[in-house]
């Protein structure tokens, strides 16, 4: 299994997998949080961090 980084920013064309958002979780479908990273330009998460939870893709919300 290969890990991956983590954010060095919330830019989307700089780091494609993840994007901000404005709090240190996200709730999935099935009530489960996911716990974002923070850093200089703010909470970033897996655009996917959901996938295995029910959804949704976090991004763009």
């Amino acid at each position: 299994m290969q890990s991956m980084a983590l954010p060095t920013n919330c830019a989307p064309d700089i780091d494609i997998a993840w994007c901000r958002v404005n709090t240190g979780r996200v709730r999935c479908a099935n009530g489960r949080y996911v716990y974002s990273y923070s850093t200089p330009d703010g909470y970033c998460i897996r655009y996917d961090a959901c996938k295995n939870q029910g959804g949704p893709y976090v991004c763009g919300l």
